[in-house]
């Protein structure tokens, strides 16, 4: 028996209730009323139509019941995929009777045509198969012979099996934090449509839980793999109906919890893996010079340095200080200890008058009168940033956000800071109003102590960066532990889930429950998408050519070093349209690339054009990974290179990314996150007389 679905209902029904009317499968009401609603498709009772035994059949829907695999075999190896192997016959094609039993082969002698499209697809989807998971046409398997890496003393390489692009890819999605986790599933490039029209599609129009089947969104987000078909369209219709079933299915889980939850049960899902280290409101119903909070079960002060004028219409509902100049709070110091091997975050609650390229503190914990020793949040201009520091500017991290002028005035916005003790830049994550933001490092070399003894302050740092007069700030936190980006997104979502659960459940409207959901889902999917593959990191300054331990830890190459490319087995590099050149063969200047993975010999090469040349990048693993290309005009050509390198989908020609490099005569690293098969096009901006250049390229 052959499992189907109604095409109109998506009832689930077998071949022997279907009526199958202009191609499609319908069950007895719905073929009833499709004749009824629409009499030009005829109003007589289509028959039943005969179909070949089981045995002979060719499978056009799902045969198992949802979420069931099967095993595809490719060579000597097994594939799960979603849903069973489906072969597509055309849209024009007349889907016909199976013969008897006893007359095979006069019904295949009168279907040579259907035999013959079938024949056609079959081999279509095998050589469509093949070609993706083959570099594109002429494009070599390896790196010329100029580009490569020193195989001695290499870090040590993480590799993957190659395979298809049909490869499958696990993918984990976390439900928000009134949900249960998700799980996992394997999902391959070959079988989302077949999941879609199979698994998806009917149950959507049924409107049932498919939480098994949510991670095809995580999958189906990285759209732009589908423009080269027409399966485009589809793959952005199936996002939508994604969406919109994952929204019936989490709405009755939000509601039973909403239902009953009452104010500070928000925030206590937030802090349930552990409490604030410290919690200054900054939420009063009068204004104040002494502002309570709390420390774990102990209360605490913060105590204004002058007096303080507090405004109406504090994100919380109460008052909140108008600080600036000297006119800030103090806590003790003992709260604000924090030391480079210690995961924790911090952040808080700001609206800002106006906009300086002067640096302001919103926090401090930080001597500038000693070396600039501890850590603050730091805004400067639109950005923010963040420092840990023994000794400024030697012996520091500082990072902040890149180019993306998050920042507003005159509007409150949430400001987060995560960091995960490992003593390094990459450990950073900065987030506004409750998204992870690209980051750009101007420092990375801390090596001393980043304690010190001085007040926690609000507002400013020690004796600077005080805030601009009017500067508003609440809800300071800071944890002894790393806040997932869940909890982040959370947090700044804590007023409004608050200012709803104040109210006793009776009186809470159904439009604003309503309006809180769909903002804080749609918060959670966009945060989600933001995570995916083929996303701009960040720019990194401070590590300069020592890259060891920072890039590579996978493999990397540049240009004519000695040894050899020891790039994963996972990926294809080939790079067109440039010119070798060395600067300097040998060379103790730290902008120099080392020539091997903690080697103190240095080399300065690059490809170079006057014009622009590509780097094309494929990577067959399914997974998304690290790529870091190194910049540095090592000869400060004509008094300044200046460069853009657009990150390109290889099959589509769309720009995913682009980022504009100048000022990097002490180099700069700049870091994507990256899957399927891309190219970086590196192109001169500075005019004629100037080239582009870039020296090398790190996989992690």
């Amino acid at each position: 028996m052959n499992i189907l679905y109604c095409d109109e209902c998506g009832t689930r029904i077998d071949d022997s209730e279907s009526v199958l009317i202009k191609g499609k499968d319908y069950c007895a009401k719905c073929a009833s009323n499709k004749q009824t609603a629409d009499p030009s498709r005829g109003s007589k009772t289509f028959p039943k139509l005969q179909r070949p035994p089981s045995s002979d059949q060719i499978p056009r829907h799902a045969t198992p019941s949802a979420g069931v695999g099967h095993q595809r075999t490719e060579g000597s190896s097994t594939k799960r995929h979603v849903g069973p192997p489906t072969i597509k016959v055309s849209a024009g094609a007349q889907k016909r009777p199976g013969p008897p039993e006893s007359d095979w082969s006069t019904w295949m002698r009168h279907n040579t045509a259907l035999i013959s499209v079938l024949g056609v697809g079959v081999v279509g989807l095998i050589a469509w198969a093949a070609l993706s998971a083959s570099p594109s046409k002429g494009q070599s398997n390896k790196l010329p012979p100029t580009v490569g890496m020193a195989t001695t003393k290499s870090a040590p390489i993480t590799t993957a099996p190659a395979t298809t692009a049909a490869a499958t890819t696990q993918i984990k999605i976390a439900g928000p934090g009134f949900l249960t986790q998700g799980n996992e599933l394997d999902i391959g490039l070959e079988s989302a449509k077949e999941a879609y029209e199979n698994e998806i599609k009917p149950l959507a129009k049924r409107g049932n839980s498919i939480n098994n089947l949510l991670p095809l969104e995580k999958f189906l987000k990285d759209k732009v793999r589908f423009k080269a078909q027409a399966f485009f369209k589809e793959a952005e219709q199936m996002l939508r109906d994604i969406k919109d079933v994952r929204r019936k299915t989490l709405r009755p889980e939000f509601d039973a919890w909403f239902g009953s939850a009452k104010a500070g049960d928000w925030e206590a899902r937030i802090d349930k893996s552990g409490p604030p280290k410290v919690l200054l409101p900054f939420n009063e119903k009068a204004a104040t010079d002494k502002v309570s909070g709390h420390s774990g079960d102990k209360t605490v002060e913060a105590l204004a340095s002058e007096p303080i004028k507090w405004e109406d219409g504090g994100i919380f509902g109460q008052k909140a200080p108008a600080l600036g100049g000297t006119a800030t709070f103090e806590a003790p110091g003992e709260l604000g200890d924090l030391e480079k091997d210690q995961a924790y975050s911090y952040g808080c609650w700001v609206k800002l008058p106006s906009l300086t390229p002067n640096g302001i503190a919103l926090i401090g914990h930080m001597d500038d009168m000693a070396g600039h020793s501890g850590w603050d949040l730091f805004i400067q201009g639109a950005e923010v940033a963040a420092h840990l520091i023994h000794t400024w500017p030697m012996d520091a991290i500082k990072i902040e956000t890149s180019g993306s002028n998050i920042l507003k005035t005159n509007v409150w916005q949430h400001v987060f800071v995560t960091f995960d003790g490992s003593g390094k830049a990459e450990g950073f994550k900065i987030f506004v109003d409750g998204k992870d933001q690209p980051l750009s490092v101007s420092s990375n070399n801390l090596m001393g102590s980043a304690r010190v003894n001085t007040p926690l302050t609000v507002g400013r740092r020690k004796s600077t960066s005080f805030v601009l007069p009017g500067t508003q700030i609440q809800d300071v936190r800071l944890y002894n532990r790393k806040l997932t980006p869940d909890e982040v997104l959370q947090l700044a979502f804590l007023p409004q889930m608050e200012a709803v659960l104040a109210k006793a459940p009776n009186e809470r409207a159904a439009k604003e429950t309503s309006e809180l959901f769909d903002a804080y889902i749609d918060a959670l999917l966009e945060k989600e998408s933001l995570a995916g593959a083929n996303q701009f990191l960040r720019i990194d300054t401070a590590t300069q050519g020592t890259w060891t331990g920072v890039y590579g830890s996978q493999g990397g190459g540049f240009n004519n070093a000695p040894g050899g490319p020891t790039f994963p087995s996972y990926v294809t590099v080939a790079i067109a349209g440039s010119i070798d050149f060395t600067w300097a063969d040998s060379t103790t200047d730290v902008r120099a690339l080392q020539v091997s993975s903690g080697s103190s010999s240095r080399s300065a090469t690059c490809w170079f054009s006057s014009t622009s040349f590509t780097i094309d990048v494929n990577l067959t693993d399914g997974q998304s990974h690290q790529i870091a290309l190194y910049a540095v005009d090592w000869d400060n050509c004509k008094g300044g290179r200046s460069e853009r390198i657009d990150l390109v989908d290889a099959s589509t020609g769309t720009t995913l990314n682009s980022q504009t490099v100048s000022s990097f005569v002490n180099g700069k690293w700049l870091v994507w996150n990256v899957s399927g098969h891309v190219k970086f096009v590196v192109t001169n901006v500075a005019g004629d007389g100037n080239n582009a250049v870039i020296s090398g390229i790190m996989y992690k």
